[in-house]
């Protein structure tokens, strides 16, 4: 049977101690209720994750991704981290299909909001890597933000480990007397910090649509990380072919002429993709094709966005993966071969 983490803030002695008290799923919402009102609605906790046995330390898990945006003071920073959530939940929308009204959004009830997005829209099922994807992924959505914004990133990356806890909806945050609440893209756009912190006076209630399978959010996952999480079938896999020291390859000249160039609208995407395949068999990570990508970016008339750079970049990492490269042709069909300066054209060789 399934068990969840519950978490409480108590105070004895003028001190505060953080209880935990693990419990099965059966009549979770009763057993909530119950410890909602021992604690007195306050500073109470659930696990982000829902973990498959009670040896929560070792079993597997399966639960939402997770941002937390955390400002020292959100009268001075409201801008700032409005304007940071808005971006990530606008290219995770534009990354994975996922629609904003599916990206739940609260407000902690003091400085910060969280955004959460169900396991069902990806279709997960218990695994044991959650914590250390879910940090490429929010880590991620900073550097996209970074790209093009220069404040200080405010997503909180100590908060992907195993045991993590989030306060829950509707309860009171010792802090601030106010209550963590649901609140809607659009009221964070439209509203000021006073009228948020006015409406968490209170508990709250929005309707949130039931979360769904979303192919394309699954297919997207899938080529940001390269594999399942059937960790028992990787690791067998990977006794058996173990995987070889990648090696690094010059550019060639075609490649380096791209880079120094720009691309105007109407072929930047067919030579993204084509100069993306390129870095990756030239043996680059991931991390550095899309650095080189969005500095090369900055050259095209106009710029793409940086979501469809991250998105073009995925797909032909996945298809570099599947042994699917982009070659001479495609580089010649662009009209970007130089043969002037390389071998390959001059031997007239392609392929």
């Amino acid at each position: 049977m399934p068990y969840l983490d519950f978490g409480g803030l108590r105070k004895s002695g003028g001190k505060s101690f953080f209880r935990r008290i693990p419990h099965s799923t059966d009549n979770e919402a009763k057993f909530i209720e119950a410890k909602r009102k021992e604690f007195k609605n306050t500073d109470v906790y659930r696990s982000v994750y829902t973990y498959e046995t009670k040896d929560l330390e070792h079993s597997k898990m399966v639960g939402p991704f997770y941002l937390d945006f955390d400002c020292k003071d959100i009268g001075v920073s409201f801008e700032i981290i409005k304007r940071q959530v808005n971006s990530a939940a606008n290219n995770i929308e534009a990354l994975f299909g996922i629609p904003k009204q599916y990206q739940e959004l609260y407000y902690s009830g003091y400085k910060g909001f969280h955004l959460v997005i169900s396991p069902v829209i990806f279709g997960f099922d218990y695994g044991t890597d959650y914590p250390e994807k879910y940090l490429k992924l929010a880590k991620l959505l900073r550097k996209l933000y970074n790209n093009i914004y220069t404040h200080e990133s405010l997503i909180d990356f100590q908060i992907y480990d195993r045991r993590r806890v989030l306060r829950l909806v509707n309860s009171i945050n010792s802090k601030s007397g106010l209550y963590k609440i649901p609140i809607t893209h659009e009221e964070l756009q439209a509203l000021g910090p006073m009228s948020i912190n006015k409406l968490a006076k209170s508990p709250r209630n929005i309707e949130i649509p039931a979360p769904h399978y979303i192919e394309e959010a699954r297919a997207m996952w899938n080529r940001l990380f390269d594999d399942t999480f059937d960790v028992d079938i990787r690791e067998k896999e990977e006794e058996v072919h173990k995987e070889k020291p990648r090696t690094r390859r010059a550019l060639l000249p075609c490649i380096k002429n791209i880079l120094s160039t720009g691309i105007t609208e109407g072929s930047r995407n067919n030579t993204t993709v084509a100069l993306a395949s390129a870095l990756f068999q030239s043996g680059l990570e991931r991390d550095d094709v899309l650095d080189i990508l969005i500095q090369w970016n900055e050259n095209n008339v106009p710029p793409l966005s940086d979501t469809e750079i991250t998105t073009t970049m995925m797909s032909a990492q996945g298809m570099v993966s599947n042994d699917k490269n982009y070659g001479c042709p495609s580089i010649i069909n662009l009209g970007l071969c130089t043969p002037d300066k390389c071998k390959i054209a001059n031997r007239g060789n392609h392929n």
